[in-house]
């Protein structure tokens, strides 16, 4: 058992090095997935703001109230544009979100066998023909 754990942090050990030249790649890459939540919650808010504040006439969430400039808040025009700018704020995020998520490239239709990278031993013993 000791012998197989050792064997298995050699192996992770060694995955390391190979991608540490990637390690501002993969931040990032888990960056654009921790965002991926937070924007899926808000798609549905400039909506309850334009029911709710706009065309109802309710005063907005205190939080908004205080960031937003009296301009905006003042006038059912100034919501209104706030809530498009947000709509196209959002869905920009949530494009370039999805535009950075691996796996979304288009792949190539001819099938090649995985080999692991030099340096790192293939542990079914079969060499490629």
């Amino acid at each position: 058992m000791a012998a197989s754990r050792a064997g298995e942090l050699g192996l992770i050990g060694q995955i390391a090095r190979h991608a540490r030249s990637s390690w501002p790649l993969i931040a990032g890459l888990f960056a654009v997935s921790v965002l991926a939540s937070p924007l899926a919650l808000l798609q549905p808010l400039p909506l309850k703001l334009a029911v709710d504040n706009v065309l109802d006439g309710q005063p907005l969430p205190g939080i908004l109230d205080a960031a937003l400039p009296a301009f905006i808040t003042s006038s059912t025009m100034g919501l209104l544009v706030f809530v498009a700018a947000f709509v196209l704020g959002i869905a920009l995020l949530s494009q370039l979100q999805a535009l950075a998520r691996p796996g979304r490239r288009t792949r190539s239709t001819v099938s090649r066998p995985m080999r692991p990278p030099s340096g790192i031993s293939s542990s079914t013993g079969s060499s490629p023909s």
